[in-house]
């Protein structure tokens, strides 16, 4: 006699079928997985060898080729062909090093030691740029909101919140702009010592805010600050569209964020906004620099170094971005290309 199918009959015809061989299922796809982890592991070391040892046979062949340049036997067009392949070469290197893991940059270390950031898919290296995108533009507006707020209500517990918000904000970009910049996007090294000046001008903002000197200054701050916020997201708006065109184009690295201007003419429309802000950071710098005068508060002091630093470092930034856009194939022009790489 048939036994009729009961509740728990069911439950275990249903255990039988998904935990039991689903279990086995998934060992058996885990341990192709960890195969597949430890051969991915084997062709990363041995690409990494393979680049180590062919960077320094193109080193030791650059070399050699300086040096028969001054030998009569060789023609000038072949010394160059010579020389095209080299760079060629390099070029190809270049590109398996961007896949490869590289080692974190100091302040990564400092923070979070010795460990592997590079992303090895590039769709996951796009969406983290994505996200580090949408979460400055997000933040942004909470800090307009915030220091709108603290512009019309006279709160210590708020101006507290305020400067506690900004330093984690620039605090948590650089972190995501130095995972970037470790995965492979082009973000200038002046933007990340922007971000550390922001973290020093915020953390001393929070320990001089019970001062009567910082009144003198704090309307400036809270108003530089919304006006800064502003700009960032005119900023975004504008360059996220030229940045969608010239990937369309295929004019733009997969990884470039908005934080370089991209274009002249982007640049033509917020250039002048820009202006604004660097000479507002210069103002802030006067109006410190009086109150250090006056009070001999060392915040007073940090402040007006920053701000001055910050103000004047931006403008020549700006300028040597302007010139390059504008005068792309002179000398001069590919001179200053090469003068914002290095100090940029």
């Amino acid at each position: 006699v048939e036994m009729a199918d009961t509740p728990v009959t069911k439950w275990d015809e249903e255990w039988e079928n998904a935990a039991v061989k689903g279990l086995n299922e998934l060992k058996a796809k885990r341990e192709v997985l960890f195969k597949a982890t430890k051969a991915f592991q084997t062709a990363q070391k041995d690409c990494q060898k393979a680049v180590k040892e062919q960077s320094k046979l193109l080193g030791d062949l650059d070399h050699d080729l300086e040096s028969l340049s001054k030998n009569e036997t060789i023609t000038a067009e072949d010394w160059a062909k010579r020389r095209q392949g080299i760079l060629e070469q390099r070029a190809t290197i270049k590109r398996v090093k961007f896949v490869l893991p590289i080692n974190a940059s100091l302040p990564l270390r400092l923070m979070l030691g010795k460990v592997n950031l590079t992303l090895p898919v590039m769709d996951q290296r796009w969406q983290y740029k994505q996200e580090y995108e949408q979460f400055k533009l997000q933040v942004t507006y909470a800090i307009i909101a915030l220091s709108m707020l603290a512009l019309y209500l006279e709160s210590p517990a708020l101006d507290v919140l305020f400067y506690m918000m900004l330093g984690w904000y620039n605090g948590s970009v650089t972190i995501r702009e130095l995972i970037l910049k470790a995965n492979g996007s082009d973000i200038k090294l002046w933007w990340l010592f922007h971000h550390y000046s922001s973290i020093a001008v915020s953390a001393t903002m929070l320990l001089w805010y019970s001062s009567d000197a910082i009144q003198d200054f704090v309307f400036y701050f809270r108003a530089f600050t919304l006006y800064q916020g502003v700009v960032q997201v005119l900023q975004y708006r504008y360059q996220s569209a030229i940045l969608y065109k010239k990937r369309a184009l295929g004019e733009s690295k997969l990884l470039d964020t908005t934080t370089d201007l991209p274009n002249r003419w982007s640049l033509s429309a917020l250039v002048a906004c820009l202006a604004v802000a660097y000479v507002w950071q210069l103002f802030n710098a006067y109006i410190t620099l009086g109150i250090a005068r006056k009070t001999s508060h060392w915040q007073a002091w940090l402040l007006f170094v920053l701000y001055a630093i910050m103000g004047i470092g931006n403008s020549c930034i700006t300028s040597l971005v302007i010139y390059r856009k504008f005068r792309p194939h002179s000398k001069s022009g590919a001179y200053m290309a090469k003068l914002l790489n290095k100090s940029a």
